[in-house]
């Protein structure tokens, strides 16, 4: 999920999502944010949200991977 998105953001677009899932009784997907913020406070901000975890721009795709797996 990009944080930087022009229609919704993705912190929006997230709790949009984990409001359907909640609503239709679905299995919670996991969310990984993408994002080029990283100030202090944003990851509380993203875990409120219903974001799961996230990484920071700019990655390298093993970083990715590994995150991924992890989740």
């Amino acid at each position: 999920m990009d944080i930087q998105m022009s229609v919704m953001d993705g912190i929006e677009a997230t709790k949009e999502i984990r409001k359907y899932e909640r609503e239709n009784n679905l299995k919670r997907i996991k969310i990984i944010a993408i994002t080029a913020y990283a100030m202090l406070g944003d990851q509380e901000k993203f875990y409120k949200a219903g974001i799961d975890e996230y990484i920071k721009k700019p990655y390298k795709s093993n970083e990715l991977l590994n995150l991924i797996e992890k989740l």
